[in-house]
């Protein structure tokens, strides 16, 4: 297994909680690339346990990429990002955690981080989204 101790994804930090998400939800739920993020919500990806009790995201709402249009059956995909239960680098626990200090007035997943950053605070996320720029240059 390999460390992700790094700055880069410090979840500690709004910029490497949000960095670390998307490169989970990349990695193990095999997204292409940045697309589709800008259209993502707080309810696109959920929280469930599997036949012996773990806990694991999974993408809960279909959409429609460059391999799957309308007149497919869908594209939600069957992979899991499953929990590291005691380990600090959970990615359930890290998603857990990114979801409470995203703004609650704003339903979009990927929003802009404050301009100062209280590690204490609740919120750790402005009432704006990232822009699809940003998104597309990969400067979350």
């Amino acid at each position: 297994m390999y460390s992700v101790d790094t700055p880069v994804f410090d979840t500690n930090t709004s910029d490497g909680l949000q960095r670390k998400f998307w490169f989970k939800i990349t990695l193990y739920l095999c997204r292409r690339g940045r697309e589709n993020l800008r259209s993502m919500t707080k309810d696109t990806f959920k929280i469930a346990r599997d036949d012996v009790g773990r806990q694991y995201v999974y993408q809960s709402i279909d959409e429609l990429d460059k391999n799957h249009r309308a007149d497919a059956a869908g594209s939600v995909t069957d992979g899991r990002i499953y929990e590291l239960p005691g380990n600090k680098n959970c990615p359930v626990f890290s998603f857990q955690k990114y979801l409470s200090k995203l703004n609650p007035n704003k339903s979009d997943l990927w929003q802009r981080p404050r301009d100062s950053f209280d590690p204490d605070a609740d919120v750790w996320y402005v009432n704006a989204s990232v822009g699809k720029n940003s998104l597309a240059m990969g400067d979350i």
